[in-house]
């Protein structure tokens, strides 16, 4: 099996943020590392006016906005209605303390049921 890597000599990294693009737009548009201030503004200039075009271009309906993929949202969770909001702070310590004390009843016959006497109780 011959690996042709001629396709793979310009496949990019495709991205959804458009600082990554922007970022790498103008540094495919220069041609060395460290451009004079004349090459940078001129080059800066040649996309913004580019980025215009393009622009007005979709305005005036001479061509279409990028297409975006369809997001697939998660269905809305139903919450149950079983429990009440309580209304004073008595009730929910109440009920706070009941939970701990089943946690640790249950906890208990756990370690009853599975021999370990090594819990302190």
């Amino acid at each position: 099996m011959e690996l042709h890597m001629s396709a793979l000599e310009h496949l990019v990294a495709r991205t959804n943020n458009p600082l990554e693009r922007f970022n790498r737009e103008l540094n495919a548009a220069f041609s060395t590392p460290h451009p004079s201030m004349a090459i940078f503004v001129a080059t800066i200039e040649a996309l913004a006016r580019e980025h215009v075009a393009r622009l007005d271009a979709v305005r005036g309906r001479r061509a279409r906005g990028e297409q975006r993929e369809t997001i697939q949202l998660p269905r809305a969770v139903e919450l149950s209605t079983e429990y009440e909001d309580s209304s004073s702070d008595e009730d929910d310590t109440v009920m706070q303390d009941s939970d701990a004390d089943n946690r640790h009843q249950a906890d208990a016959a756990e370690d009853a049921e599975s021999g370990d006497t090594s819990a302190v109780v």
